[in-house]
């Protein structure tokens, strides 16, 4: 079986699985440890490879942190998703997405946006939103629904 992976590249299953791997051996390290901490080759060691291999799969230590980030960035758009639709008005789900992004930000989600701040480039910081999207553009569209059903004043609901 080939899949397309993000970059565009067809890649059998087998590779698909490999590269899932890396991907989340290196959340562990960063996490651990941080980024600035964590090298390549630790990574290569964690997962059970060569660091030739890791190469295969990324260009460099940046390209990897940016693709744990989008898998992070992808499970915080559904955590938003989920406490959006947790409540009937916006109140109600302002407070679930408050508590999501809280919760999250005091855990994994949290060091690794902060790493993300710190060590990854701006042009990298813009591909995570790129590739995986922001969780606030969900909020906006909230706040324009509330605003339809008269529940908030006609807002910009992107400034709010």
């Amino acid at each position: 079986m080939v899949t397309i992976v993000e970059s565009g590249i067809a890649a059998t299953e087998i590779e698909v699985r490999g590269r899932a791997r890396v991907i989340q051996q290196a959340r562990e390290l960063f996490l651990a440890q941080g980024y600035a901490a964590v090298s390549m080759q630790q990574i290569a060691d964690a997962v059970g490879v060569n660091k030739a291999t890791l190469y295969h799969y990324f260009r460099d230590k940046q390209a990897l942190f940016i693709a744990v980030m989008v898998d992070q960035g992808k499970q915080m758009n559904a955590a938003v998703a989920a406490a959006l639709a947790a409540g009937t008005t916006l109140p109600e789900k302002l407070q679930s997405v408050a508590q999501t992004v809280l919760d999250m930000q005091h855990s994994d989600f949290g060091r690794l946006s902060s790493d993300l701040h710190l060590h990854v480039s701006e042009e990298g910081r813009a591909e995570v939103y790129e590739r995986c999207g922001v969780p606030w553009a969900q909020i906006s569209q909230a706040l324009r629904e509330a605003a339809t059903r008269g529940e908030v004043r006609d807002i910009d609901p992107d400034l709010a």
